[in-house]
Formats: structure tokens, C-alpha cells, sequence
């Protein structure tokens, strides 16, 4: 902004969406062995959690906001399902300033 007097004011406001959950998605899942790898997109940093039926929870915190793949063990109940061929169903939640966001697939071994 230039004043009249030709005195000039520059300002850089940052702006942000505020009152969301935190975004997250899982893009990929694959079964490697009696692992797990699972490819997550979180939209802002916080803590990430990954769990469900036949597979160990495990928990990441400080995980920053882009692209990551986590290795994930399986359970006895994974490495049957991945035996036999039935799907796993995943859930990943992203935990940031106090809201959660989740998001779930499914992977057939």
C-alpha cells in the first residue's frame, strides 16, 4: 500500500484455514513378506497412527505434512489373512492441535 505522501507499506499476512480436521490419505498399501507398507499423505504435521485387524498399531509423532511410507509388522492374524487371501482393512489417523482426521483402505495380500 503507498501512503500520498509516496511512503509505502508492505505487509505479508499469512492466512489458514482454522475449525477442519487435519487431512489425511491413504494412497498406497502393500503386503511385503509378513510386513506392511502403507503410503500416507497428511496435509500438516502432527501425530499419525496406523491400525487395524491383523496388523501391530504403531504410532509416529512429529510426522511432518507431505508424503510418507510406513512399515507396518502383521499379526498372526495378517499373516492368515495374507495366506488365504482375504482383504486387511487399514485406518491411519492424523492428530493435530487437538482434532483427528482418519482415513481408511483396504488390501487384499
Amino acid at each position: 500500500m503507498i501512503a500520498q505522501n509516496g511512503m509505502a507499506l508492505y505487509q505479508e499476512t499469512k492466512i489458514a484455514v482454522t475449525g477442519c480436521p487435519p487431512a489425511v490419505t491413504v494412497t498406497k498399501a502393500k503386503v511385503n513378506g509378513n510386513n506392511l507398507a502403507v503410503t500416507v499423505k497428511l496435509g500438516q504435521a502432527g501425530t499419525v497412527v496406523i491400525s487395524g485387524r491383523g496388523i501391530r498399531k504403531k504410532t509416529i509423532r512429529g510426522a511432518k505434512a507431505g508424503t510418507r511410507t510406513i512399515t507396518v509388522s502383521l499379526t498372526a492374524t495378517g499373516r492368515a489373512a495374507r495366506r488365504h487371501r482375504t482383504k486387511l482393512k487399514i485406518t491411519a489417523s492424523l492428530t493435530a492441535a487437538g482434532r483427528t482426521g482418519t482415513a481408511t483402505s483396504t488390501v487384499t495380500p
